[in-house]
């Protein structure tokens, strides 16, 4: 347990939290201005250089809407140049202008998650996506899709809730022969952390009704915010389970801290209710996602 590890495969660095919708399944509406901002390009290039030989996945999205950050696409080539994963980008869509849309495409980006959460119905929308439009969002789509040609992995994406059901099928339908992936989601909670949306759906985490075990992503995932602050968990919105901070110190050192260690031997041990966060978790990884992701025997 106490032996040294290398660093993980899976990285979700966040370019920015902020954001321009205040989606009612989404902690970004909780913060406070003085709680948002961008990562450095200095900062970025330099976590970028630590994870180069280890990452096979880096998601450039966390708690909010990456195509704020100016560089953006500047850091998606940088990815692609010094690493060999793939790299994931999940958006509101409601920037995505025909200008980004060409640059995103000759970034080397290799899939974009689209959240629309419903078809045709402006009022189901603007519900779950607050201050967002679904008709603008859908025509940026349907550009993105012209433009696609197979290039970059679509995804576009409905989170199953009891207020957006009746446009589920609909969505499906809607989309199905585009040039994209169709993906019906499950509702999570944030480690119940917004305990009402455990009444705005009945499709939620799909392990909550199975035996607990350690958390893998305690041993295969790394989260870091965009001041340089590194979460032991991607549902730590809040950053009350921090494992270190980039700016003072190498990931590698982070990763085998004595924060990290202490946490992953709680998890070993069942000692659940004695983390805060994952005492009320009802999401936690387990190990056969990331042997079907990585291909692990």
């Amino acid at each position: 347990m106490r032996d040294a590890l290398k660093l993980p495969m899976y990285y979700i660095i966040e370019p920015t939290n902020v954001c321009n919708y205040r989606c009612t399944i989404c902690p970004n509406r909780f913060f406070a201005s003085d709680e948002k901002g961008y990562m450095s390009w200095e900062l970025f290039e330099k976590i970028i250089f630590q994870i180069r030989e280890d990452a096979r996945v880096i998601q450039l999205y966390w708690m909010g809407e990456s195509f704020f950050h100016p560089q953006l696409i500047d850091m998606i080539k940088l990815c692609k140049a010094k690493t060999s994963a793939k790299v994931m980008l999940s958006t509101n869509g409601s920037i995505l202008k025909c200008d980004i849309i060409d640059a995103m495409l000759k970034s080397g980006i290799d899939e974009v998650i689209i959240s629309l959460d419903a078809a045709d119905e402006q009022k189901i929308y603007e519900v779950i996506r607050v201050g967002g439009h679904l008709a603008s969002v859908n025509s940026n789509v349907e550009y993105l899709l012209s433009k696609n040609n197979n290039r970059v992995h679509i995804v576009l994406q409905f989170i199953d809730m009891f207020i957006n059901r009746s446009e589920r099928e609909i969505f499906k339908q809607k989309w199905i022969q585009a040039n994209c992936t169709v993906s019906i989601q499950c509702l999570y909670t944030w480690s119940n952390q917004i305990p009402s949306l455990n009444l705005a759906s009945d499709n939620l985490s799909p392990v909550v009704k199975k035996e607990r075990v350690p958390c893998a992503d305690l041993w295969n995932k790394v989260s870091i915010h965009w001041d340089g602050n590194v979460s032991a968990c991607c549902f730590d919105w809040h950053s009350t389970l921090l494992l270190g901070d980039t700016n003072k110190e190498s990931l590698i050192d982070i990763w085998n801290g004595e924060s990290a260690k202490t946490l992953r031997e709680m998890h070993c041990s069942g000692k659940y209710s004695d983390i805060p966060l994952c005492k009320e978790c009802d999401a936690w990884a387990e190990p056969d996602e990331y042997h079907s992701l990585f291909h692990m025997e």
